[in-house]
């Protein structure tokens, strides 16, 4: 173990490898609904991500606290917000299809799988930003976190990384559509996944971003499992071409353009982060607030300097009154 914990980013890294093998091999539950047997298979997964967390020592990052959730809810509210919208866009577009045509269903098992999805969200937000953000962000902090390019260098490669496991392994022939569907995904993947690193980065808050990860993927799941079966096993590259790996690119596209905002935030963040931070492998990291957060709170100096606030008036008065003011005495015949 000492070993492991004095070469972090190698085992980090072996480590995230590790665990993203595992997500193909792991068991699945084919008797039990898709929802629920994804949800098992990423309970597992979590188990496993956080014991190689532990190894890397980085238990203070696992220990349960609701400390900078809400910072970084409100970080990162922006996926959040677009979700909403292109859930109830998607959830109008099926109704409208459901009076007009038929072709879509309200399911009888509605609520149930609304459930089934919210373990599956929970569950996926937990492994994936386990996997990512705390093995392969925290692993490449570890060596250059010292600096705030080192930052912004491993908060987009994780990034970038993060993005492009949403389409890989690649099954099948890749033709061009095949190919631009991938880039598309890789690159509105990787813009979100650049705002839950900085969010990450400034807020120590593992939980938080989980949650952020977690209602993101939700609030995009709840018109698919209100209207049809609850089964989403389609993947996020169409290799039938035609008008539905166009429908899918055009998406990706508005998709992408939606998420641009979100680099501008987390440019704004990493500015703001904290130099240095070696990431979540080190007994100093604590999950924080941020000051804008914390009402009444003023602005704390930065660590080592201490600042001595500024007497009031009322207490210069105190310990220096001023001298009353004495009525002159002159000699008798003096012009007064």
């Amino acid at each position: 173990m000492r070993h492991i914990r004095r070469h972090v980013l190698p085992w980090s890294v072996a480590f995230f490898v590790l665990g993203f093998l595992l997500l193909y091999v792991i068991p699945s539950f084919s008797q039990l609904p898709y929802l629920v047997d994804g949800g098992l298979q990423r309970v597992i997964l979590t188990a496993v991500t956080f014991a190689m967390i532990w190894l890397l020592g980085g238990a203070s990052v696992l220990r349960p606290s609701l400390v900078g959730v809400r910072s970084a809810l409100r970080e990162a509210s922006y996926p959040m917000v677009v979700s909403l919208v292109l859930g109830a866009i998607n959830l109008a577009v099926d109704a409208g299809i459901i009076f007009a045509y038929g072709d879509a269903y309200l399911s009888p098992t509605w609520l149930l799988n609304i459930l089934e999805a919210l373990f599956l969200c929970v569950f996926v937000g937990l492994f994936e930003e386990g996997l990512v953000r705390v093995l392969l962000f925290c692993g490449i902090l570890s060596r250059g976190g010292g600096s705030r390019n080192g930052m912004v260098v491993a908060a987009f490669v994780s990034s970038i990384v993060f993005g492009a496991i949403h389409v890989l392994p690649v099954r099948g022939a890749v033709d061009d559509l095949v190919l631009v569907q991938m880039l598309l995904k890789t690159v509105q993947a990787a813009l979100i996944g650049l705002l839950l690193a900085s969010t990450f980065l400034r807020t120590h808050s593992y939980y938080g971003v989980a949650l952020v990860h977690c209602l993101a993927d939700f609030l995009l799941f709840v018109p698919e499992v209100i209207l049809g079966s609850g089964d989403m096993s389609g993947g996020y590259v169409s290799q039938a071409g035609g008008i539905e790996a166009i429908v899918l690119i055009v998406s990706y596209v508005f998709a992408v353009v939606l998420y641009m905002p979100a680099v501008v935030k987390s440019m704004r963040l990493l500015d703001e982060a904290l130099v240095p931070d070696h990431g979540c492998f080190v007994e100093s990291w604590v999950p924080r607030e941020t000051v804008s957060t914390m009402r009444g709170a003023s602005p704390r100096p930065p660590e080592g300097l201490s600042v001595v606030p500024a007497p009031s008036v009322a207490n210069q008065l105190a310990t220096n009154p001023v001298p009353h003011r004495q009525t002159p005495t002159y000699p008798p015949g003096w012009p007064r």
